[in-house]
């Protein structure tokens, strides 16, 4: 996949973020069937082992939901299914412009996905 900004020195700094999150949606992500009490994670926050992501996973277990993924950056290839099939998606947190590409996600999410 290729994708067209100026990187980290350009205008801002998560353009190419946002971009190939857009082409992993629009190119392996298929619509299927929701898994019932299923959470996609988005965003990055020091991945599935950093503190952030580790208490949010650990609380929703607690309520019996599954995170089955943190999108995009930590999700193979092969694993880009199971974005479609989560019931719910979860903005980790972030401000100004993260924030905002994260939020237009979980909208692009909802739109195409029903997440």
């Amino acid at each position: 996949l290729t994708v067209e900004c100026c990187g980290f020195l350009g205008a801002e700094y998560y353009d190419g973020y946002f971009e190939i999150t857009q082409k992993l949606l629009e190119r392996f992500v298929k619509p299927c069937t929701k898994q019932k009490d299923s959470v996609l994670l988005l965003g990055d926050n020091g991945g599935p082992w950093g503190h952030y992501a580790k208490e949010v996973t650990r609380i929703l277990q607690e309520f019996g939901v599954e995170v089955i993924g943190q999108f995009p950056g930590y999700m193979a290839m092969d694993e880009l299914e199971k974005v479609a099939a989560a019931e719910y998606a979860i903005v980790l947190g972030g401000r100004g412009q993260t924030q905002i590409g994260l939020r237009k996600v979980a909208e692009q999410l909802q739109e195409k996905y029903g997440t």
